[in-house]
């Protein structure tokens, strides 16, 4: 038959209130409401600043009005979060995401980072580049290219990309969500006793860049720089980090939590 959209709406409203996420999970939340870097969840421990050689760029966030966000890009603008270890387990980082995906990478390049605890070109940790139509997963030193098809379609507009990582029997399985819809996903081979932490600076992410480590000076890198960090600014708002992986229904409930 035919139901009524007032009905429908209403349904399917009330089917997706009824995912949620456990709320202990959620060790970081960091919503830049007010132009800073606080973090939403008390006493988590986590903390965010600017890198100390990075300039900061705040601008309006994805509410509008009073609400802010921060630009990032991986040669100027970046930020160090502090107190957040990966290591041998399983997570999630979630993040709104506003950038011009026509003049993004499409080809060669991995500089457009998103979050990492090492360089894209580490032997170790994990990297998240984004590009045209393409993740870049680096983990423990292996390279591997998730497709996200039609990715203009989401340029200048705000757009959710949630990464889970799921690890176990020598595998990591990483699931890409982009508006909470599951959009890519791989696996890749990494022991269980191997950490993705950065091995000189523990319990530390990079948002916008990452941290080279000893002994990967020259090759990719130019006076302690990754050379192939593009000069592509980006937008990035509400980065919430899980201290475990999240399936698709609490993917759904991490929906709710953005708009709680």
């Amino acid at each position: 038959g035919i139901v009524p959209v007032d009905i429908a709406e209403a349904y399917l409203n009330g089917a997706l209130q009824s995912y949620s996420i456990d709320d202990s999970s959620v060790k970081a939340d960091f919503g830049f409401t007010d132009g800073t870097t606080a973090n939403a969840v008390a006493d988590s421990g986590i903390t965010m600043a600017l890198n100390s050689a990075a300039t900061s760029s705040v601008v309006e966030g994805r509410e509008g009005g009073e609400d802010k966000a921060i630009q990032i890009n991986s040669k100027s603008m970046y930020y160090d979060v502090n107190g957040f270890n990966p290591g041998v387990n399983s997570f999630t980082v979630s993040m709104w995401l506003k950038m011009d995906f026509t003049t993004a990478l499409d080809a060669d390049g991995s500089g457009i980072v998103l979050f990492a605890t090492t360089d894209p070109a580490s032997a170790s940790g994990v990297t998240a580049s984004i590009r045209q139509n393409t993740i870049r997963m680096r983990m423990n030193g292996t390279t591997n290219f998730m497709t996200v098809k039609n990715t203009d379609r989401y340029t200048d507009k705000w757009t959710n990309f949630t990464f889970s990582f799921t690890r176990g029997a020598g595998k990591c399985v990483v699931n890409v969500y982009v508006n909470f819809a599951l959009a890519a996903t791989s696996t890749l081979t990494v022991a269980d006793d191997v950490s993705l932490s950065n091995p000189e600076k523990d319990s530390f992410m990079g948002i916008g860049r990452g941290v080279e480590v000893s002994g990967s000076e020259g090759g990719d890198y130019e006076n302690g720089v990754f050379e192939h960090y593009e000069n592509n600014t980006h937008t990035v708002d509400d980065i919430v980090i899980i201290d475990k992986a999240l399936n698709a229904t609490e993917v759904l409930g991490l929906m709710n939590y953005y708009k709680a």
